[in-house]
């Protein structure tokens, strides 16, 4: 059997961040989409999460990675992982 291809992105984007890098989009909802169109994995899988999903006010551009989001964020990628 050959290999399952698998692409997971994450974009983090806090709308009401200081930062001018904040401040401007990342990437929305729609060409997010549009742009997971140009693959053919039937396993493609979209998730938006916005912090109040999670309990939270922020998630941050890099704190996917703290410990906070251990019993949230990192669960669904785990069990993703894990999919494999």
């Amino acid at each position: 059997m050959p290999p399952r291809a698998s692409l997971r992105v994450i974009i983090a984007q806090d709308e009401n961040a200081g930062n001018w890098y904040c401040r401007r989009p990342i990437g929305t909802p729609k060409s997010i989409r549009r742009f997971l169109t140009m693959f053919d994995n039937p396993q493609l899988e979209y998730l938006h999460i916005e912090p109040k999903d999670i309990g939270t006010d922020k998630i941050g551009h890099f704190d996917f990675f703290r410990s906070r989001f251990k019993d949230s964020l990192w669960q669904d990628c785990l069990m993703w992982l894990k999919s494999l």
